[in-house]
């Protein structure tokens, strides 16, 4: 499949399922789709296991297979690595990088033609040096902080490899790139994966390979597409939207998981209580706060966030009894999250094939695929795309 053709299947269903994906459980005590009988089933569930038969047999069931048939995705070729990478890189990120360039080997290992590396948000680059080393290529890390880039270069001095690193902001001062460029952005997040793509076009490098993370991370209330098929398959994106697509569990700790828990249960709590002390039955969008508050009690959690959002609470009742309440709405919340969650993975694909099409629209050969397992990390798709007239490249 095309990533056009995906772009336009995933947005006719997303179009036709927004009821579904677009209201937060989190936001709305009751949703649309409760009216037809659902959320009160959906209580009557007592696990995950329970709603995922659910999911898969009752009323939803054409929607969940539709959803998962288009969230499939093949992984991309890969090839061995003649070099692993250092043993200062921590276990999970080691995993990514291997698999990341495991993949890019059988693209660039057959170009005859010389190029520069250029790892984008390169930290101390890691991706960098190691790509560097197994194809021996000169490299260029881009990095915001100083002390990363001092620390990266006597790595890459230590390891004889041809490298220098800018230290700039790439939002404000991008760096200047020449035609035989091919830059790598592993989980640059947001804007800084769009400004690579952006700079890759404006000096028409060689190629680039990105695999994107935290779309959230955009100084923007609504997503707009990148790519005219983006465009003439529009879906609607709020921040909230971009939030929902980040919001996965699965390969955190048990104690952040934990924590996390906690934070939305006193959440939900306090909401509970400050629309029952306010009589504005309304969810009020809450500003972050310091994550030691989690670790006293509920009803001093309840005074300080009220104090931070600017609430008179002195006739306020007694929060603690809300505590309770917000560990059964939790609950309820999650059942209903279930069920948004199988919208996750299209609304990742949508964005992810915008940028893919964009890259074609502009003459770049592209091949799109997963790099790693989503255990390894949730955001495990990459797009590897090279100059139409580049002496060898990978097709889709």
């Amino acid at each position: 499949m095309t990533a056009k053709l995906a772009l336009q299947k995933l947005s006719a269903f997303l179009n036709r399922t927004q009821a579904y994906w677009k209201p937060s459980p989190f936001v709305h005590r009751r949703l649309l789709w409760e009216a037809q009988g659902l959320g009160e089933t959906l209580d009557r569930l007592s696990s995950s296991q329970e709603i995922e038969n659910w999911l898969q047999t009752g009323p939803l069931a054409e929607i969940t297979a539709e959803a998962r048939q288009l969230s499939i995705v093949p992984s991309c070729p890969s090839k061995p690595l003649k070099l692993g990478p250092t043993p200062r890189v921590p276990g999970r990120k080691r995993e990514q990088i291997e698999r990341f360039i495991a993949c890019l080997l059988p693209v660039l290992s057959p170009v005859s033609t010389p190029f520069r590396l250029v790892d984008w948000c390169a930290g101390k680059s890691h991706l960098g040096r190691l790509l560097a080393e197994n194809l021996s290529k000169p490299l260029l890390a881009v990095e915001l902080q100083s002390k990363l880039c001092e620390q990266g270069l006597k790595e890459c001095q230590l390891r004889k490899i041809e490298a220098e690193f800018d230290c700039t902001d790439v939002l404000t001062s991008p760096p200047a790139l020449r035609p035989d460029d091919f830059l790598i952005a592993l989980h640059a997040c947001g804007e800084l994966h769009v400004a690579c793509i952006q700079a890759a076009l404006r000096h028409r490098v060689l190629g680039l390979a990105f695999s994107p993370c935290c779309y959230n991370r955009q100084n923007v209330i609504e997503q707009k597409p990148l790519s005219q098929a983006g465009l003439q398959n529009f879906v609607p994106f709020t921040e909230s939207d971009l939030d929902f697509i980040h919001r996965e569990p699965d390969v955190a700790s048990e104690h952040d998981r934990r924590l996390s828990e906690r934070d939305r249960i006193w959440r939900l709590g306090f909401d509970l209580w400050q629309r029952t002390a306010s009589g504005q039955d309304q969810y009020r969008s809450m500003p972050p706060f310091p994550h030691a508050w989690l670790q006293g009690s509920f009803t001093e959690f309840c005074f300080r966030f009220a104090e931070l959002d600017g609430f008179n609470c002195e006739d306020w009742p007694d929060p603690a009894p809300f505590e309770a309440q917000g560990e059964q709405r939790f609950l309820q919340v999650s059942r209903r999250e279930q069920i948004r969650a199988i919208f996750r993975k299209p609304l990742e694909l949508w964005l992810f094939f915008d940028r893919v099409c964009w890259l074609e629209e502009e003459g770049y050969r592209v091949q799109w695929g997963e790099f790693c397992p989503c255990n390894v990390t949730p955001r495990n798709l990459i797009c590897i795309a090279t100059r139409e007239d580049t002496a060898q490249t990978c097709s889709p």
